[in-house]
């Protein structure tokens, strides 16, 4: 179930986005004051973070498919599709967000393991010198 913000122009759609709390956004590339990619463009600088779903005309298809090659979840072609199917493709979309959130999020833990190891592997380095060292050392002394 989703629960449905309207706006009908990009400058109130960009003011809804300022405000936060948005699991997804349905971006019409034909708004009265911004036309095509421009329009997916500003949603994406205004939060990159933020799943879109393009809506085209059937003319237009191919701009809602560079969308998707600039970061789009999906596109609807308008009037080409019902409820269930729109209803899908917005779940698709913050789904797809939430595993590669997730993917982000392990790629991090990654990266600090990878820098723990590297740290522990030059101090064990540098221990390894003192004990060799110190044995070096002591192999010069009297056993008392």
């Amino acid at each position: 179930m989703f629960e449905v913000d309207w706006v009908d122009t990009l400058a109130l759609a960009l003011e809804r986005i300022a405000e936060g709390g948005l699991d997804v956004a349905v971006v019409d590339l034909g708004l009265p004051d911004s036309q095509g990619l421009a329009t997916f463009d500003a949603v994406r600088a205004a939060n990159a973070f933020l799943p879109a779903v393009v809506m085209t005309g059937t003319e237009c298809e191919e701009q809602a498919t560079e969308a998707v090659r600039r970061g789009a979840q999906d596109y609807i072609v308008k009037g080409q599709h019902a409820g269930p199917t729109i209803s899908r493709a917005l779940r698709y979309a913050v789904e797809r967000q939430r595993l590669e959130e997730k993917l982000r999020q392990s790629q991090k833990m990654e990266a600090v393991g990878a820098l723990a190891s590297g740290v522990a592997h030059e101090f064990n380095n540098l221990l390894q010198a003192i004990v060799g060292y110190t044995r070096f050392a002591m192999e010069g002394l009297p056993p008392n």
